[in-house]
């Protein structure tokens, strides 16, 4: 008696167990089944797809360290490079060697170069500069070494014989600081991102996830997606205040200002050109939506997005653009981005533009291999433009052989390259042995270049000349007499 009681006791017990297994697992899939919780899942899987694709050599060197330690401390630049013109009669090689050290730091830098045709030296030569002092020396050219005073560089000049000989003035603030570190500031992207976070914020806040109404009609990928839509009116606002702040923040002014100084002659006309460029501006920003973007993604049933669509197009107005639409189909096995399909169709006040879209990809343990195709076509029907980007990495070795090809109409234009990175030290130094790099255009080589680019840390001794001519001090009869030994020496 008492034996069968404990026994439909653990009957009971084993029931309850079994009726919250059941409740939790039914939960737990609703729960995964909602259209936020999927949306956010397959785009956590693509993110996690995305990494697979990453440059192994960049990986390796840091560039952004790399950058850094340049900027701090000494370091070499060493270029020996050789090139042939296949199709120039006149001169069909040349070879450079140039050896670079800099030290932002205690400002100094030394170069020495030599160019040369046909393995035969032609020119060799040395730059220094001492903080602000500039000295060149060219002893199959020059029997002096010259000096250039880089901080007065403009009113020096201004002052000088070399004015009237060139005749020309330029701005006397010109000058050069060969150890301006451009170090990257983020502080008016902030600026404007932190003014923009409420509307941004506001935005999100309308954005509305659901299940989408259909499935999708691509037969091999039946399956059941979300929809996000932004209503139009929402969108316009955000873009309205991000056209108004964009073009008021500091990063877009200073932008134009550092434009403009780049060149004394922006500088007589800075109205002109601010107006040029804020109109150009105005043209792309302008554009607001005459309906809710709405937009479809699907996911297979491992979660992850195989397929993006706009179920309606999204109609435009105040823009060159009438409406677009987007349809985008991820289809690798191993990684879904591994195979993409995806076109946009632009519905322009010229006509309709069609900008295609094809990817194929692998990665292994042994090598990364990347075929990518873009195709542009234009409003007369007609392919306008056809990008192909070819690329494979040996991950052991990290070599590489890609190529880049253009073709327009008739015209035909070809970049490869192939070779291997090597003697690499995180941060500190690489070394790229490149094969072969070629130019082609209409099936023509016009230039290869073959060599070796590397960077390390250090550099050596500057050694500052104690005889050097003040370039700007010269008189006429001097720099006639300096054009007239160079061209002696050729």
């Amino acid at each position: 008696m008492e034996q069968n009681k404990k026994r439909r006791n653990i009957g009971i017990i084993a029931g309850v167990v079994v009726v919250l297994l059941i409740t939790g697992i039914s939960a737990a899939l609703i729960v995964l089944n909602q259209p936020k919780v999927r949306l956010a899942r397959g785009i956590s899987k693509m993110s996690k797809e995305l990494a697979a694709y990453s440059n192994p050599a960049a990986k390796q060197i840091n560039r952004s360290l790399l950058q850094k330690n340049t900027m701090k401390g000494p370091h070499t630049l060493k270029i020996d490079m050789t090139a042939t013109f296949p199709e120039n009669d006149t001169l069909s090689m040349l070879n450079m060697d140039l050896e670079a050290g800099c030290d932002n730091e205690v400002r100094q830098a030394n170069i020495d170069f030599n160019l040369g045709a046909y393995q035969m030296n032609l020119v060799n030569g040395t730059i220094m500069v001492d903080d602000n002092t500039m000295y060149v020396s060219v002893p199959k050219l020059l029997n002096d070494t010259y000096r250039l005073q880089l901080d007065t560089l403009g009113a020096d000049y201004n002052a000088s014989a070399w004015k009237d000989q060139l005749g020309f003035k330029v701005d006397s603030d010109v000058s050069i600081d060969f150890f301006t570190r451009e170090d990257a500031d983020y502080t008016d992207m902030k600026e404007l991102m932190d003014a923009l976070s409420e509307d941004a914020q506001t935005l999100k806040d309308t954005i509305v996830v659901q299940k989408a109404s259909d499935k999708t009609s691509n037969k091999s990928m039946q399956c059941g997606g979300v929809n996000i839509t932004i209503p139009k009116d929402a969108m316009n606002v955000f873009l309205n205040s991000f056209q108004e702040k964009f073009m008021a923040s500091s990063m877009y002014q200073q932008g134009i200002t550092k434009l403009i100084e780049q060149s004394s002659i922006a500088y007589l006309l800075e109205d002109d050109i601010r107006e040029l460029v804020d109109g150009q501006v105005e043209d792309v920003l302008d554009i607001r939506c005459m309906n809710d973007i709405s937009l479809n993604l699907y996911m297979d049933s491992k979660g992850r997005i195989v397929r993006i669509m706009t179920p309606q197009a999204i109609e435009c107005k105040d823009s060159q653009i009438k409406s677009m639409e987007l349809s985008a189909d991820l289809a690798g096995t191993d990684r879904t981005l591994d195979v993409i399909e995806a076109a946009c169709k632009l519905n322009t006040v010229n006509g309709t533009e069609t900008y295609s879209i094809s990817r194929d990809a692998s990665v292994t343990d042994e090598e990364y291999k990347e075929d990518l195709t873009l195709d542009v076509v234009g409003t007369d029907n007609m392919t306008a433009l056809t990008m192909r980007y070819k690329n494979t990495w040996k991950l052991d070795t990290l070599a590489f052989d890609g190529r880049i090809e253009l073709e327009s109409g008739d015209e035909k234009y070809k970049l490869s390259a192939d070779g291997s990175y090597k003697d690499i030290v995180e941060g500190q130094s690489y070394t790229l042995d490149l094969d072969t790099a070629s130019l082609e255009v209409d099936d023509k080589a016009l230039m290869r270049i073959a060599g070796t680019f590397g960077i390390e840390q250090g550099m050596g001794e500057v050694e500052i000349p104690q005889d050097s001519i003040e370039l700007m001090q010269m008189d006429s009869t001097s720099i006639y007499q300096m054009f007239y030994q160079m061209l002696t020496a050729l």
